[in-house]
């Protein structure tokens, strides 16, 4: 299953796991579109790393949506 969610990193892993129930295997990550002027790699990197840590989990898959 597929969710679009427009949120924070913490809202859209809400969709891909409710308790112990799965959710969505894929949920559209806007994390990057966060990348503004001035964003080097270390603030890329950090945006990757914090859905990593939010939404790693073995049977989800990572979309990444760009601006």
């Amino acid at each position: 299953m597929i969710a679009e969610v427009s949120g924070t990193v913490e809202q859209t892993a809400q969709f891909m796991k409710y308790g112990d129930k799965p959710g969505a295997h894929i949920a559209t990550n806007v994390a990057l579109t966060n990348v503004k002027r001035g964003c080097d790699a270390e603030c890329v990197h950090k945006l990757i790393a914090d859905w990593t840590v939010v939404a790693g989990q073995d049977d989800v898959w990572s979309n990444w949506q760009v601006t």
